[in-house]
């Protein structure tokens, strides 16, 4: 009596799963994605290293206009190539998460009192996201070493227009992590992904805060003014 031949066609489903969750435990092992959402408060992210010696400017309101990234980069995940990681890394959509990192730090600096985009505010900065994702690469030889490797990059990229109530442009600036000075200032980027974009985040969103303070007294003082 023979013993019954298992029906590949049923196991190739199977098999493919398992293969694949075997593949996402050993790239999330090597790439440092977090099994769960980034929580920023207790994460490698610094907040603004400096408070400002004046009053506040006035009220803030922060309003996301647009989310220029390719499709690909909100997410999606090739096991043997190029993979990309984006909203699923925090408990919010990135730009809700950019949103409230922005107000919270001009806040925390002194340079902003917090407004509701709702609610009419002095200051208004409008967000538009360009890129911001954590991307891996890997290849069919990163299959055979004991420890497979993976090349790992992060970028963060976004501009902010900052205008007062009546309509004033104060600032507007690109902020991206690609952008050569700004490439050079941060070194070369190494480790685990999560490390690469939040060392990416605490330099930009330091140089946007900062940016936007000096931002008020510069534009009065080209008109020869005082802060209004």
């Amino acid at each position: 009596m023979t013993s019954p031949v298992p029906n590949s066609k049923k196991l190739l489903p199977w098999c493919s799963q398992a293969l694949g969750l075997c593949f996402m435990l050993v790239l999330g092992a090597c790439t440092g994605i977090p099994s769960g959402p980034i929580d920023l408060n207790n994460s490698s992210y610094e907040s603004p290293r400096f408070k400002v010696d004046h009053p506040a400017w006035g009220s803030l309101a922060v309003r996301f206009v647009r989310d220029s990234r390719p499709g690909w980069e909100l997410g999606f995940h090739n096991y043997l190539k190029e993979s990309y990681y984006s909203d699923e890394l925090f408990d919010l959509p990135v730009p809700v998460v950019l949103k409230r990192i922005i107000l919270r730090e001009a806040q925390a600096v002194g340079s902003f009192t917090p407004s509701q985009e709702k609610l009419e505010s002095k200051y208004l900065a409008e967000l538009t996201l360009r890129h911001f994702y954590i991307r891996t690469d890997r290849n069919l030889l990163d299959l055979i070493p004991i420890l497979p490797t993976t090349k790992v990059s992060a970028v963060v990229d976004f501009d902010i227009k900052l205008i007062d109530q009546d309509g004033r442009l104060f600032l507007q600036k690109n902020y991206s992590s690609t952008d050569p000075l700004r490439a050079k200032k941060l070194g070369e980027l190494s480790g685990p992904g999560v490390d690469q974009l939040l060392t990416i985040m605490t330099a930009l969103i330091a140089e946007l805060v900062q940016d936007m303070d000096q931002a008020v007294p510069k534009f009065w003082a080209e008109l020869g003014l005082p802060v209004q």
